[in-house]
């Protein structure tokens, strides 16, 4: 009972953390595009402060927990790999905190997803037509005509949103934005699952029985 109430409240705590990133992603980009550049860098650097402070406390629990197994095996293993890994998340922590950069860091990001999209969707595109022209000299082409043109169709369609994201238009604009809104639907759908999964998981053993 205990147990599942603490992963119940932690789901909650993650899914808090996913909608206020995703709010203050929207906030950002609004007021980047309305020209309140003094109001989007605020924005930014709560973004860089929150995603700072959860990193400290996550890292800090590591700590904790490391440390107390050392004590408890009597080994003195603090310095294990959980602790390294621990030390490097509370080292980032506190870097975003102190110097703000996280938003930043998420906009590199956000502006790098388009080259991949035009990567990933240019190899889709010349594996579907290799895969058409080895169907066809392999006279299999009716088996493989379904996969070619779906593997065409989400190629074509990758390749041309990541062209349409590099250019100046709405959607290149608003990649913060659309970020945003992706992290607050995430938000949402990860706190339902906290009051809804087990529910589903009973159902679904009842069914099996």
């Amino acid at each position: 009972m205990l147990e599942s109430l603490q992963k119940k409240i932690t789901t909650l705590a993650y899914a808090a953390l996913l909608l206020v990133l995703g709010i203050l992603c929207i906030i950002a980009n609004a007021q980047a595009n309305s020209g309140n550049y003094g109001d989007a860098a605020d924005a930014y650097q709560s973004i860089s402060t929150v995603v700072g402070i959860v990193l400290i406390v996550i890292a800090a629990i590591g700590l904790i927990f490391g440390l107390v197994l050392a004590i408890l095996s009597r080994t003195g293993a603090f310095a294990a790999g959980g602790s390294i890994t621990s030390g490097l998340v509370l080292a980032a922590g506190i870097f975003f905190v102190s110097t703000t950069t996280a938003g930043d860091l998420i906009m590199l990001f956000l502006n790098f997803i388009p080259y991949v999209l035009v990567v990933l969707g240019a190899i889709v595109v010349v594996d579907a037509i290799l895969s058409f022209v080895f169907a066809i000299l392999a006279k299999k082409l009716k088996e493989s005509l379904v996969m070619f043109i779906v593997k065409l169709v989400v190629g074509a369609l990758v390749l041309t949103l990541g062209f349409v994201a590099m250019g100046d238009n709405w959607l290149g604009n608003n990649k913060l934005m659309i970020f945003g809104i992706v992290l607050c639907i995430y938000g949402v759908v990860y706190a339902l699952s906290a009051f809804f999964a087990p529910t589903l998981l009973v159902v679904h053993t009842k069914e099996s029985e």
